[in-house]
């Protein structure tokens, strides 16, 4: 083309032309096999479709199966293990002494307590010598009600001489908790 007699402006123009033409006609050829493709893949997209709900059912069924086994079999161990924890409870009815203990410290509130002796009863009961001192009389009496209001059960056996001072009100007396 160069040898050509076409002066330069119109071989610019006409090359410019060609490759525009050139452009558009590989867009369109480009567009038709999308478009074929498109349409050859379009029944592979139905039946992958179809596939894949069909194994999400089966799937599902057999989901619940195990489902529903894995329910009875949790069901049969919760009845096993409460029938086994409940003969243990009736076992265990009796109150530890820690823990008559524990509940004695949790209701001390600012009383001092110096010493607790703890003893079980040939009747089971659990006997508690507590001794200490109490900044007031009334801080006193207030532990002797916080423990029979919070234990359950309990009678708290004090002398009168432990109420005669109003300050620094040393005592001593004996909380008895009745078990079952």
């Amino acid at each position: 083309m160069r040898h050509t007699l076409i002066p330069r402006l119109e071989k610019k123009a006409l090359h410019h032309e060609y490759h525009t033409r050139l452009c558009i006609v590989s867009m369109f050829a480009l567009s038709a096999v999308v478009l074929v493709a498109i349409v050859a893949l379009f029944p592979v997209f139905i039946s992958i479709s179809v596939e894949e709900v069909s194994a999400l059912h089966s799937a599902q069924e057999i989901y619940g199966q195990q489902k529903d086994s894995k329910v009875s079999t949790f069901k049969d161990e919760l009845i096993m293990s409460k029938t086994i924890s409940s003969g243990l409870a009736s076992n265990m009815k009796t109150t530890l002494l820690s823990d008559a203990i524990s509940t004695v410290l949790a209701v001390r509130g600012e009383v001092r307590i110096s010493s607790i002796v703890a003893i079980r009863n040939a009747d089971s009961a659990i006997v508690l010598t507590l001794s200490g001192t109490a900044p007031t009389r009334n801080g006193l009496v207030a532990f002797e009600n916080r423990l029979i209001s919070t234990i359950s059960g309990a009678t708290v056996d004090s002398s009168p001489e432990d109420l005669v001072q109003a300050k620094n009100v040393a005592f001593s007396f004996k909380v008895t908790l009745h078990t079952l």
